[in-house]
């Protein structure tokens, strides 16, 4: 990964992709900081410089493609502000999530100029890491609440668990109501640490669930780590939840227009 300064201008660190970037540089690319730093770009809306703007009601977008010593590369930025600075005005453009970015520009054959000159995460990802990214697509084992013994609170839950649920839990701003993390046992006699978010429609719930379970690999979690519910608001699990739970914030929507593709988590864009 080449790191891109900016002709050596200091920029501060402004958003959860900086401040994994910072941490990944400080250590040294370890395989751990890569993971996280792979993680948080993969939870994160990012903002795709488009060539044209889509047609009206359309899900396919035409990104505005870079050709480099490094290959055709694709121009996203992790701000609306950040694009509007190195491009010094307004483009058309579309918010997409990093992981689901990661797929359509892999199955594109193109690699990611990501805050290319506007800050310090600026940095070129070549298409075998947009490969990457796309390959790490499980989906997340959701349970049937009747299958539910008992809840407790969470129990031994690791930092890194909880920072990528952090940052996935904020690419579901606007899509997502509440979120509480329990230890939950099982009829069965199993128990396993339990994710329940409120106010997700069915619709988007198994995309949610691939994100999640995304998130979670790319951060070097093992698969089965985590269970996943959604209850809805009549259920009477909610209860048992709000009490016991950890409660997860999950942050205010961020203001996009209306017309930009990708605000639907259930209906990612596509590449013309």
């Amino acid at each position: 990964m080449a790191e891109i300064t900016g002709g050596g201008t200091a920029f501060a660190l402004e958003t959860a992709l900086d401040r994994a970037h910072d941490r990944m540089i400080r250590a040294g690319e370890t395989e751990d900081a890569r993971r996280a730093f792979f993680a948080t770009l993969a939870a994160t809306g990012l903002v795709l410089v488009l060539e044209e703007e889509p047609a009206r009601g359309s899900d396919r977008v035409k990104p505005l493609i870079l050709e480099t010593g490094d290959g055709p590369l694709a121009l996203a930025f992790d701000t609306e502000a950040r694009m509007a600075a190195f491009l010094e005005g307004g483009a058309p453009m579309a918010v997409i999530e990093g992981r689901d970015l990661g797929a359509l520009l892999s199955a594109a054959g193109l690699g990611l100029a990501l805050n290319i000159e506007v800050a310090p995460s600026a940095i070129i990802l070549p298409v075998d890491a947009m490969d990457w990214i796309a390959g790490i697509a499980p989906a997340a084992a959701e349970v049937n609440a009747g299958r539910i013994a008992g809840l407790r609170a969470p129990v031994g839950a690791a930092q890194t668990l909880l920072d990528a649920l952090a940052g996935q839990l904020a690419a579901l701003a606007g899509h997502a109501e509440e979120a509480f993390l329990v230890q939950a046992a099982y009829a069965d006699g199993s128990e396993a640490l339990l994710l329940a978010l409120t106010g997700v429609a069915p619709g988007a719930r198994d995309e949610v669930s691939r994100s999640i379970a995304a998130a979670l690999a790319l951060a070097g979690l093992s698969e089965g780590v985590l269970d996943l519910a959604f209850p809805d608001g009549g259920d009477p699990l909610l209860g048992r939840l709000r009490e016991t739970g950890f409660s997860l914030s999950i942050p205010t929507p961020r203001r996009l227009p209306g017309a930009a593709p990708g605000g639907d988590p259930a209906k990612p864009p596509r590449l013309i």
